[in-house]
């Protein structure tokens, strides 16, 4: 049942209030849910435009309403009350690993064999540059250019081929147990050469069809790239919250190189300080990326729809005064894969990627892609 329906039912149980007027002010079971269902999805809603101070107490508020109904809407999430948004998902203690995943089923897509990636596969007459500020944001952005059956083709290879990852690890300050909302793959490392005991975990290496991708848009971009970080949105709960990337080893005014696939989604960006104060560069021993300081509400803010074949290239200063996001969305909108090609420049940058990507802290688990009932469910196996 969706939230619509879930809420018209409950209205119709409750006489279309949350109040018994004039009874006892005890509340029906129904009128619990109610309440929760209405004020989980209005905080879903509103999350994308919070600062984190915001997000944290929206997390606590959201806490108490599911500990009322004794029951946790999507994912669920062990541990005690004393919950924190992080990562755009509400966690618990270390101890608690998370207890299950739910996922709305995916429609079945014709049978389109296996891309080519040739000549005939992208169109970029749509192609145009966005620059704001005096530079300060600098975009290409080609809707549509990888050509709408070649899309099909890359998006179904890469959800039956590749091994997916529910990323999950400790958060070194908080000692929070961060569980990414959104399924993670990663290939590609830095150009050291440097010995294979310096990696945490082995690096892998591209496949051959990303590998040609790869080449394809150096050529296009004219930026160097030797890692991608693949995200996969299974629905509107899936999201990554505002950030940057613009840490120390990807060097300084990194080139980001964004394709989407399948549904559209909102992308946000938003400016790290007023259009009237200049942004400090990141410093040279940044691990984590820069946040943006101040109210939000006076700092510029760009929205975009990012849909099925689009390319967006962030470049220039682009890293160094902005931060950018995937706001949640409590309506169902589909599945989304985001690839973002990049260039790492040292092993700390490729044990990062894989870290937060692949691995967690060892114990991600791993899934794969079910044609059966177009989900993602644990499996082993894929690239």
């Amino acid at each position: 049942m969706t939230d619509t329906q879930k809420i018209a039912s409950l209205f119709a149980k409750t006489g279309g209030s949350t109040t018994n007027a004039g009874k006892s002010p005890k509340k029906s079971l129904e009128e619990i849910e109610l309440e929760k269902v209405l004020a989980l999805s209005e905080a879903e809603a509103k999350v994308a435009d919070m600062d984190d101070e915001a997000r944290i107490k929206a997390a606590i508020e959201q806490s108490l309403i599911e500990e009322q109904s004794k029951e946790v809407k999507g994912e669920e999430v062990g541990g005690s009350s004393k919950r924190r948004l992080e990562d755009g998902l509400l966690v618990g203690p270390s101890s608690s690993p998370p207890k299950k995943v739910h996922r709305t089923e995916e429609p079945k897509d014709e049978e389109v064999g296996d891309p080519s990636l040739d000549d005939d596969s992208f169109d970029s007459r749509s192609e145009r540059n966005i620059e704001k500020l005096n530079g300060s944001l600098d975009l290409l952005y080609c809707k549509g250019w990888i050509r709408s059956q070649e899309r099909k083709r890359l998006r179904n290879w890469m959800l039956n081929e590749l091994a997916w990852h529910r990323v999950t690890y400790i958060q070194p300050r908080s000692k929070q147990r961060i569980i990414t909302p959104r399924f993670t793959a990663t290939f590609g490392k830095d150009d050291t050469g440097s010995p294979d005991h310096l990696y945490k975990f082995p690096p892998k290496p591209f496949p051959p069809l990303l590998d040609r991708l790869r080449k394809i848009l150096e050529e296009k971009t004219g930026a160097r790239f030797n890692a991608i970080i693949i995200n996969y949105y299974a629905d509107g709960k899936d999201s990554i919250s505002y950030h940057s990337d613009d840490e120390a080893f990807l060097g300084k005014s990194p080139t980001i190189a964004s394709i989407s696939l399948g549904a559209s989604r909102d992308f946000y960006l938003r400016r790290k300080a007023p259009a009237n104060q200049s942004v400090p560069d990141a410093t040279s021993n940044e691990k984590m990326g820069t946040k943006g300081k101040g109210p939000a509400a006076q700092r510029p803010t760009e929205k975009m729809v990012l849909e099925d074949g689009d390319l967006l290239v962030m470049k220039g200063r682009t890293q160094a005064d902005w931060e950018h996001s995937i706001p949640k969305r409590t309506s169902y909108v589909g599945g989304r894969i985001n690839m973002t090609f990049r260039r790492v420049m040292n092993v700390s940058g490729t044990n990062n990627f894989i870290r937060y990507n692949r691995m967690g802290d060892g114990d991600s688990p791993q899934f794969r892609w079910s044609e059966k009932t177009r989900q993602m469910v644990p499996g082993s196996g894929g690239i």
